[in-house]
């Protein structure tokens, strides 16, 4: 094999005594001197269209560097630009490995090039690497906020935005591991793409696992607050309810639903902390009133009974002063966390339409009597004194009318 070693030229009578002893261990040897001190930063080098070997010995000239590396390496190269001003030998290093492929690998004063990584322990290696942007998505194509993206083996990751993108610093090849609550972790080989689009499948088993607390979920091994947690399909069966809060009665823990009246449009009350009676005076003189918890639909503050049952998926009941630490003083009297259905897979688009009407009209209604029947009855039951002031006679009312 034949090996070059490129020297600073800066004590030119060694040159033959240094190209001697690489002769004979088939070394061939450039001009230099070990014992200058090495330039790593600060460093401005700009060229164009050169060829490796020759910013090989120009950067050796400029920082002291030796570069050591078998003559194949270089083969079939072309050449590279290079435009660093003011910056450092690994700058520099990372732009050639960019345009070349090549690896370089610092050992003291010393770095060796290769077209093959260096896995040798304690060494400094300069390598290749880029910028990977994508997005993750779940079955339906919706993107996911908070997915875990980590290159596999190291701890280089990033979590998904709002629009379940990402960015990533990562070598030329690796394997990214992305995983989030309730869907199955996928491991992705990664070659040469600046760019991917991942989707993640639900993971069935584990989302029986999940409960829905404030903005997020959390796995309900790991859960402390006082939850429960319903679905509706399982409440409901196959009774024709009109509305949640009669599926809901009896199947909640510490839910208490109270009927208002059966009056067309009137809703039922829920309560789940108690009552107070600070400051509130009813109509009838008393004092208390029931605490109403905050219901939230799909994360956004609602009215149970505007949404059709069948469109709710599962119903979550926060009971304790832990909800208080999310949503503040208006989770008082409890919260209500409604989820709807979403779409699963390759499902098919339904539309359900329900509606109910309702009159209300009395019936049996007495007809009024004429006026001189309802005087000729007043003076037989009272006389003829009627009851206003002045107690006008209702004799002389009886003759105007005649």
């Amino acid at each position: 094999m034949n090996y070059n070693l490129i020297l600073n030229k800066t004590v030119m009578r060694t040159s033959l005594t240094v190209c001697a002893i690489a002769l004979s261990s088939q070394l061939l040897c450039a001009e230099g001197i070990m014992g200058q001190s090495l330039k790593e930063n600060n460093i401005t080098y700009m060229v164009k269209k050169i060829s490796v070997s020759e910013a090989f010995e120009q950067l050796s000239e400029i920082t002291g560097f030796n570069f050591f590396y078998d003559e194949s390496v270089l083969k079939d190269l072309k050449g590279v630009n290079i435009q660093v001003k003011n910056g450092s030998i690994d700058t520099i290093l990372n732009e050639m490995s960019r345009q070349t492929g090549l690896y370089f690998k610092k050992i003291n004063n010393t770095i060796s090039v290769s077209r093959s990584r260096f896995d040798a322990p304690g060494t400094e290696s300069v390598q290749q690497s880029r910028k990977l942007t994508g997005i993750i998505r779940d079955n339906t194509g919706e993107p996911i906020i908070g997915a875990n993206v980590i290159v596999k083996g190291t701890t280089n990751g990033t979590i998904t935005g709002i629009d379940g993108d990402f960015s990533l610093e990562m070598p030329e090849s690796g394997i990214l591991v992305i995983s989030y609550i309730g869907y199955l972790s996928r491991e992705v080989p990664i070659g040469r793409e600046s760019s991917i689009d991942v989707t993640l499948s639900e993971d069935t088993q584990r989302l029986d696992e999940v409960v829905v607390v404030g903005y997020g979920v959390q796995k309900k091994a790991n859960l402390t607050g006082a939850v429960a947690s319903v679905k509706m399909e399982e409440v409901m069966g196959s009774r024709p309810l009109p509305n949640a809060a009669d599926a809901l009665q009896g199947t909640v823990p510490g839910l208490l639903v109270t009927n208002n009246g059966n009056a067309p449009g009137t809703s039922k009350s829920f309560q789940i902390r108690g009552a107070y009676s600070v400051g509130i005076k009813n109509d009838d003189g008393s004092y208390g009133s029931a605490i109403k918890p905050l219901v939230l639909i799909d994360n956004v503050e609602g009215d149970l009974d505007m949404i059709n049952p069948e469109d709710i998926e599962t119903v979550t009941v926060l009971k304790d002063a832990a909800s208080a630490a999310i949503y503040g003083a208006r989770a008082a009297g409890g919260v209500i966390l409604v989820t709807t259905k979403r779409p699963k897979g390759a499902t098919t688009f339904q539309l359900n339409y329900n509606n109910n009407f309702a009159f209300a009209n009395a019936i049996n209604l007495p007809k009024q009597a004429p006026l001189m029947d309802y005087l000729q009855a007043y003076s037989d039951a009272a006389g003829d004194q009627f009851w206003t002031m002045g107690s006008p006679s209702v004799k002389k009312w009886m003759g105007y009318l005649e």
